[in-house]
Parts: structure tokens; sequence; C-alpha cells
């Protein structure tokens, strides 16, 4: 855990110190940081690579990447392909899967992650389906030693620490959720000192963070199961989506 917390400081003291730099708001918009045991990994949201990621291991490689993401910015959200490709290459960015080769839940675990990720912060829909002012986006994937699995969003409207889990039609998910919710609370000291350090978006709660849980899953699902019974039953909201960012609520 304090590799984790270590790497975090390290994210968020280089992400900060090149956050003036020139156009750094597109960079900003679509990558974040995330801090692991082995170091920290550059994720991508944009739609032409979506929750692609580069992993580096000291704070000069980050640096470095950030500042080559940020040089080769136009290329890598552009719409010719050859100098799309050679820029993911040069950085190391693994290999996008063609849309026509996914099938349906690859599709909504990374593409919809993205959508949602670079929607967050400013998303009016969202917060009002939740019944809240605002939230703003801190992580992808987060996961913490002796939990029981990684969290696919994180989102944070105080007091709350949101976790998001899109999925498709498996009812098993729910339960999922409800025992990543457990296994967290139950290191919520962990968590907090993790995320006072995290970086972009760092959360400081002194009274201590509670953590609610929201399935994301496709309209299309809505009438195949007792929806409304099994999001009381785990006591978490589910929502569902159309294509566009709009969201309901059982």
């Amino acid at each position: 855990m304090e590799k984790i917390v270590e790497n975090a400081i390290i994210a968020r003291d280089v992400w900060n110190d090149l956050a003036n730099e020139q156009e750094w708001g597109k960079i900003a918009k679509y990558f974040h940081l995330r801090p692991t045991m082995e170091g920290i990994t550059i994720v991508s949201t944009l739609p032409t690579m979506p929750m692609r990621g580069i992993k580096v291991k000291t704070k000069a490689k980050l640096k470095e990447k950030l500042k080559e993401i940020n040089s080769s910015f136009k290329q890598l959200a552009g719409n010719d392909v050859k100098s799309r490709e050679a820029s993911r290459i040069r950085l190391g960015f693994k290999e996008t899967t063609p849309k026509k080769q996914r099938n349906p839940g690859y599709f909504i675990e990374e593409d919809r992650q993205a959508m949602m990720i670079n929607s967050m912060n400013s998303d009016l829909n969202l917060p009002k389906i939740l019944g809240i002012d605002n939230i703003k986006f801190i992580t992808s994937e987060l996961i913490l030693n002796g939990t029981s699995g990684r969290i696919d969003i994180v989102g944070y409207a105080e007091p709350y620490l949101y976790f998001f889990e899109l999925k498709k039609d498996r009812t098993t998910k729910v339960d999922q959720l409800s025992e990543y919710i457990k296994s967290y609370s139950e290191k919520i000291t962990l968590l907090s000192n993790l995320l006072a350090n995290y970086p972009i978006n760092p959360v400081h709660q002194p009274e201590g963070i509670k953590i609610k849980g929201v399935m994301v899953m496709r309209h299309a699902e809505n009438s195949n199961v007792d929806w409304k019974e099994m999001a009381n039953k785990h006591k978490i909201d589910i929502l569902f989506y159309r294509t566009s960012l709009s969201y309901t609520r059982v």
C-alpha cells in the first residue's frame, strides 16, 4: 500500500508540474494517471484509443511520456489512421480493438467507460439522476491490496465516493459490486490516505469517506430483471443509458 501512495505522490507532482504546459487542457481532458504497486499507468480516454495505457516506473519517464503525448496529441486524436497508429506505436500504447471485432460486453467495458469518464466532470444529467449537485472523476480501475476487485470508475461528491460498475445483463455483477463496497469500506483509512494524495483530483475528506455503488448498463436490459428489487436489496443505484449520455434510474 505504501508503494501505491508513493507512486500516487509522484504522479501528482509530475502532473502539477506540467499543468501550465501549452495545450495541456487537451491532455487533462483525455488522459489520467493510475498509480499502482509497480509504477504509474497513463490512461487514454480518447475515442480513438479508449482505456489504452502506458506503464512507467520512474518520475523522469512519466514526465517524458506526458510531454511526448502532449506534442503528439493532434496525431493521436486525428482521423488519419496511419499517422495515429504510428504515434500510438511510438509512444507504446496497446493496440485498439476494431469495433467490428468487439463483442457487446467489450464495447461497454472500454468505449462506454471512456465516454463516461470524459463527461463526468461536466455532466448535468448524471448528478441530477443521483440526486447530487455535481460529481468529479477521480480514477479508473481502482484496486487496493487485500480488496476484492477493481472498480471501473470512481467519482466523488462530498462526502460520498461513487463506485461505478459498467456491466452487461448479468445480475451476478450486482452481487459483485456489493462485495466491492464491503471490501473497500473495511479499508477506508487506507483508501482515504491514498485518495488524499491522488493525482489530478485528490479527495480530502477529514470526517471520513462513505461509499455508494452504482451499476450502469444498457437501456435494453431494463426489462430483463426486477432491477428495482435488486437495487433495494443491495442498497445500490442502477442506471440505464441509451446511445447518448442520457441516464434513467430504476
